[in-house]
């Protein structure tokens, strides 16, 4: 089974040490490239800010 949790894997006891694989899978979102919305906007350049923001959430 699978379920969705934001803390570490808190099985109960009985669920530990039963001769099969448990644990956890951590998911991360990362941020992609920019897209732009419009014309005009593909011939700017993506702003400073935006660049920033992409950088720290892409790793």
């Amino acid at each position: 089974s699978v379920k969705i949790a934001t803390n570490e894997v808190d099985d109960p006891e009985e669920d530990m040490n039963r001769g099969f694989w448990a644990g956890a899978i951590p998911l991360a979102s990362v941020a992609q490239p920019a897209v732009p919305a419009d014309e005009e906007s593909a011939g700017l350049p993506v702003p400073k800010s935006v660049r920033d923001f992409i950088a720290k959430r892409s790793r």
